[in-house]
């Protein structure tokens, strides 16, 4: 009986610690399938978003906290990367050539993407600032810099400088128009990839907005610079992106030059190397165009993509509000119109010329200005030497002048801010050549062009860069443009904010419909 008893006991036992054995071995099991699918679920996870370079969000950016990134994945976990989602591009028509499928090259899964091989888009990209020299300087006066070397106002940046995630430390192998003269071209060289997860960087700064990145070659003169910040906000729009939530990355270390303020105020904010801190993280950089394939620089004579809007979006910022177009049939009628003489006079324009001597200056200015007030009693004449001015009140004047009147010059350029209608007298000494620059830019500013060069020799000051302009001259010239600014061609609507065409093409077009309607009528008959 007790053997019995206690063989039951050992067999109750034995069946007790089985069962327990089983149970705990069932619910290892099970959290063990739970850290598997969760582990699946981040990898799930991981392929959807595959932010290799994703980084925790301070809490004051300003003050440059050091967080940590996240490793970056094997090779293992990247045999199935992830292709970063296309941005949303604006699909206005300026921009359908530039966003054809087939001129739409991805690199590193979508990190970098080429557009037109003219400019492109980087996603998830880090600077590194200690791998560039010369990022203390930039923004100095032009007083300061006097003399300064050309290469003093570039950055010099090796290999690595841009990193972005890729594949097998393949750097994205893409080709830019204008080869080694493109800046992209040489910021290309100095990308490296992402590609050893041993490796961890210490990220200081997060920008999430929109930053457009640029390297300003003519920075003192306001015909490139202009251009530079017409390319940047074409490069803004075709982004869908607004002037208040975008960036602008200056990648120079040029003085401040005359024009510098437009960008501090048209744009959320102004970056350099010297305000960056020595790791920054982008979560959308864009390279933009270069200057040698910008729309400005095309040789013909349709309207400036955008042209409306971007002159708009400066003047509202500025908060100038211009009326010329209003009321110009008015001031047609009244005899009313405006007219700015434009003067070049010696300043220090460069820091590359101490002397500030300044060529292609006219000689008689007051006689040009007191001729044309007894011509033209009811217009308003004024001359002025922008350069002496603040940048808003220089575009406050050019955007309320119906005539523009001067010696050929980068002043000019400002002429895109003019009302379309306006018109543009551009003047040349004698032996120089015509500039086709400005022709081209009043011709797609909808805009009225007239030039003149002087042939006698001895109204020239070869030492002092002067010429005496005969006062018959600009009477005949003002005279003429009136009569182009107040015909009927420049009271004809415009068919959008970007087109703009004349009384003779409108009429042809509606010719050539009414006929075609005539002939289907008789055809049905």
């Amino acid at each position: 009986m007790g053997k019995t008893m206690k063989y039951n006991f050992k067999y109750c036992l034995h069946i007790i610690v089985i069962n327990y054995l089983a149970v705990t071995a069932l619910l290892i099991w099970q959290v063990h399938l739970g850290f598997k699918k969760t582990a699946f679920k981040n990898q799930t996870v991981l392929k959807k978003t595959m932010r290799y370079t994703h980084i925790v969000h301070a809490a004051k950016i300003h003050r440059y906290p050091v967080v940590k990134q996240w490793p970056i994945p094997s090779k293992k976990t990247m045999r199935y990367p992830h292709i970063v989602s296309a941005p949303k591009i604006n699909r206005h028509p300026v921009f359908k050539e530039w966003s054809t499928p087939s001129k739409v090259i991805k690199r590193c899964f979508g990190n970098f993407v080429g557009y037109f091989n003219a400019f492109s888009l980087l996603n998830n990209v880090t600077i590194d600032r200690t791998l560039a020299t010369g990022y203390n300087r930039g923004g100095e006066s032009m007083s300061s810099a006097v003399k300064q070397k050309p290469r003093d106002e570039f950055h010099h940046y090796t290999k690595g400088f841009f990193k972005i995630p890729c594949y097998r430390n393949e750097v994205p192998d893409y080709n830019f128009n204008g080869g080694n003269t493109n800046v992209q071209t040489y910021w290309l060289r100095a990308m490296d990839a992402m590609h050893d997860n041993r490796k961890m960087y210490n990220i200081h700064r997060n920008i999430s907005r929109l930053t457009i990145a640029l390297t300003r070659y003519e920075y003192a003169n306001p015909y490139w610079a202009i251009m530079d910040v017409y390319n940047v906000f074409l490069m803004m729009n075709f982004f869908n992106s607004t002037p208040d939530i975008t960036n602008v990355l200056l990648l120079d270390s040029h003085p401040r030059g005359h024009i510098d303020s437009v960008w501090e105020v048209v744009f959320s904010s102004v970056l350099t190397l010297r305000k960056l801190p020595n790791q920054t993280y982008f979560q959308k950089l864009v390279w933009t165009i270069h200057r040698d394939t910008a729309p400005m620089l095309q040789k013909h004579k349709t309207p400036l993509p955008l042209q409306a809007e971007f002159c708009t979006t400066v003047l509202d910022k500025y908060g100038i509000v211009s009326n010329v177009g209003r009321y110009r049939k008015h001031k047609c009628r009244n005899a009313e119109l405006s007219v700015l003489f434009i003067w070049r006079r010696d300043y220090l324009a460069h820091v590359r010329n101490p002397s500030g001597k300044v060529k292609r200056k006219i000689r008689n200015e007051d006689e040009l200005l007191n001729i044309t007030k007894k011509s033209y009693p009811a217009y308003s004449v004024t001359g002025v030497q922008l350069d002496l001015l603040d940048l808003s009140k220089q575009l406050e004047l050019i955007a309320s002048t119906d005539i523009l009147v001067g010696m050929h010059g980068a002043g000019f350029s400002q002429m895109i801010f003019q009302h379309p209608g306006s018109g543009v007298i551009e003047l040349y000494p004698s032996g120089h050549g015509y500039n086709w620059h400005f022709y081209y830019l009043a011709q797609r500013s909808q805009l009225y062009h007239m030039k003149w060069r002087n042939k006698d020799w001895n109204l020239e000051d070869r030492v002092n860069f002067y010429t005496y302009i005969p006062p018959t001259v600009i009477v005949s010239m003002i005279k003429d443009m009136t009569n182009m600014i107040c015909s009927n061609k420049s009271m004809v609507p415009f068919e959008s904010k970007d087109q703009w065409f004349d009384e003779r093409q409108r009429r042809n077009t509606q010719n050539n419909l009414s006929r075609n309607r005539k002939v289907k009528y008789r055809n049905t008959k």
